[in-house]
């Protein structure tokens, strides 16, 4: 029998943590999960603005299609949440609609073609010559790149990932507020 500790609370920490607990008691004894911070859920996490609007950090939509979606929603069914989970069609407001929280505000991130060749607000420039220059962009040369790298090796120095105010998808898996 094995004990077993997992560093990290949030969903793949806790994920493990569910998995390994389905397993024969002859096979682990002892599941330990160290969490840094007070509280678990990682990124995964809902706050409330001064007007009352939310904002969802992490995870807000997963997209039914494929392996790796089907253990979501199984791991989501297995823990008794189905009942939460709200199916909205692609051809829903909320579905094509996308917003992030940069410099006070919401803005609507680009949603169609045309998009790439305005200026949209929060960038100071259009997205076109930027997803051209994409096709160059080489790896960082670094194993574990953070989310500003990569987005300022893509986007310009224009964009800055600040980890400490919320934003609603354009990174899917952190609370950051970019521009």
């Amino acid at each position: 029998m094995a004990s077993v500790g997992i560093i990290g609370g949030g969903i793949s920490g806790l994920s493990a943590a569910h998995y390994l607990s389905k397993l024969s008691a002859t096979k682990v004894k002892k599941i330990i999960l160290y969490e840094a911070s007070d509280r678990l859920g990682g990124w995964i996490q809902t706050s409330q603005g001064d007007d009352g609007s939310l904002f969802e950090s992490g995870p807000r939509s997963v997209r039914p299609i494929g392996a790796a979606a089907q253990t979501t929603l199984s791991l989501v069914e297995d823990v008794g949440l189905s009942d939460q989970v709200i199916s909205i069609p692609r051809s829903h407001s909320a579905a094509k609609n996308r917003l992030i929280y940069a410099n006070g505000q919401l803005h609507f991130l680009p949603n169609q073609l045309a998009d790439l060749f305005k200026i949209k607000a929060p960038l100071t420039s259009r997205l076109f010559p930027r997803l051209l220059a994409e096709m160059f962009v080489g790896k960082s040369g670094e194993e574990d790149e953070s989310v500003d790298s990569f987005f300022r090796r893509r986007l310009g120095d224009e964009v800055r990932c600040n980890p400490s105010i919320a934003h609603n998808s354009l990174l899917k898996s952190a609370k950051w507020d970019c521009f």
